[in-house]
């Protein structure tokens, strides 16, 4: 249940979300980084990655079916393996399943239609802002 929560709050999670190969920028948490801080441990290759841009980011994903997307799914975009889910599972309050994946920032637009192959069936989902649910 917990994991539950924590995928529709989009809360990442160590070895899914974050981990040593995964930057901060990558994790779409580029607003925790320090910049007016000063030094620290990472500073210039983040700064170059910024520079540059990344080559995938993390986003949200949902199915137009209550069957959970798993992690390590491949996200396929026009018919080509683009990505991975790092998270997946049903969501009860939204009936449906959801899942955070990193994709190309070309990809991971909101509204963009993409296919999550599901042990060789392929699920589809569209990208959609998070957290995927909003508690008031």
């Amino acid at each position: 249940a917990r994991d539950t929560l924590r995928l529709e709050a989009a809360l990442p999670l160590h070895g899914h979300e974050l981990s040593p190969d995964i930057t901060t920028l990558e994790a779409s948490l580029g607003w925790v980084i320090g910049w007016d801080k000063g030094e620290f441990p990472g500073r210039a290759a983040l700064a170059r990655q910024q520079q540059a841009g990344t080559t995938r980011v993390l986003c949200g994903l949902r199915t137009s079916s209550r069957r959970p997307p798993r992690d390590g799914s491949p996200v396929r975009h026009r018919g080509e393996a683009v990505g991975i889910v790092s998270s997946g599972n049903y969501s009860p309050v939204l009936e449906v399943g959801i899942a955070l994946a990193f994709v190309p920032p070309t990809v991971a637009q909101v509204g963009t239609a993409v296919e999550i192959d599901v042990r060789g069936s392929l699920l589809a989902a569209e990208v959609v802002a998070t957290p995927f649910v909003r508690r008031g």
